[in-house]
């Protein structure tokens, strides 16, 4: 079964939250993990991962926070989900040959590559923006109504349901 993380989802979360900013001025990690009712912590994790791989900038002090590396249409899904979680679809005989000692007689093993294949060229193909556009409201404000939360502060930062 093909399991898509909650560091995967809520990373997706927290990029089209960025996305909804103007591009330049930096959004702060705080902000975003109490809008989408996030772990602060779990957040810092998944935007660590984000920096490293030059997806999202982040810059100190009081006017500090996080900013989309690379345009949202430009970002491919497939480059997202490699940041936060690795390889998108594994399989021990792609991935280690020698886990396998059935590999030369294997008749599944053509289906698999077929089907990793067709996963990630599905995500190449898709962009943050992609998402972005099928949305008219920000994503918190979304986030926020879909959980009845719509302006009102909870004050849950360990709150992690989306």
């Amino acid at each position: 079964m093909f399991n898509v993380s909650t560091r995967v989802q809520y990373g997706f979360l927290a990029l089209l939250a960025l996305a909804d900013g103007d591009g330049k001025t930096p959004v702060r990690l705080g902000s975003i993990a109490r809008d989408l009712h996030l772990s602060f912590k779990y957040l810092e994790n998944i935007f660590q991962s984000l920096v490293k791989a030059r997806i999202v900038r982040g810059t100190r002090g009081p006017e500090g926070g996080y900013v989309l590396e690379r345009d949202p249409r430009s970002l491919s899904l497939y480059d997202i989900f490699r940041a936060l979680e690795g390889p998108v679809f594994t399989v021990e005989c792609f991935d280690e040959e020698s886990a396998c000692r059935h590999l030369a007689l294997c008749p599944v093993r053509d289906l698999w590559g077929e089907l990793r294949g067709s996963l990630e060229k599905f995500l190449k193909r898709r962009t943050l923006a992609d998402i972005k556009s099928k949305y008219k409201k920000p994503v918190v404000l979304a986030h926020m109504e879909m959980f009845g939360v719509a302006g009102e502060e909870t004050g849950k930062k360990e709150s992690a349901s989306i």
